[in-house]
């Protein structure tokens, strides 16, 4: 998911005396049927796959089997493992294309003062306005 946020003054659209933002985000829901899984086993797996994916980026990257078994045991035993069969998937924009156009380039100049995330929600915002035209 893509979300930024951009404080009122920066879209040109005046000052309020609440706070007040322009949202920008996509998203997408996923529908279907969760199923609960309590097997030891399949979760230190799934730990194990979720912990190498978000480690891979480090020089010396932490893995499940770094730590005790008997402590990652004691661990697992407090995790849901939760698996979702998928039946349907529905996506949301909202970005700004209900705005006036000023406004639009409002929210994509206070998005390019932000991170790269923001840059590349800028870039989001104007694609999805030049198609609403």
């Amino acid at each position: 998911m893509w979300h930024a946020r951009i404080r009122c003054g920066a879209t040109g659209s005046g000052r309020s005396s609440h706070w007040r933002y322009f949202a920008a985000y996509a998203v997408v829901h996923a529908y279907g049927e969760l199923r609960i899984i309590d097997d030891p086993d399949w979760l230190r797996h799934r730990l194990g796959a979720l912990t190498q994916q978000h480690e891979a980026s480090f020089a010396e990257p932490w893995a499940v089997t770094d730590a005790p078994r008997e402590y990652t045991g004691t661990l697992i035993k407090a995790i849901v493992g939760i698996e979702m069969v998928i039946s349907k998937l529905r996506g949301k924009w909202k970005v700004s294309q209900n705005q006036p156009e000023r406004n639009q380039a409002g929210v994509v100049r206070g998005l390019r003062q932000g991170d790269a995330a923001a840059a590349e929600m800028a870039d989001l915002v104007e694609e999805r306005s030049r198609e609403a035209r």
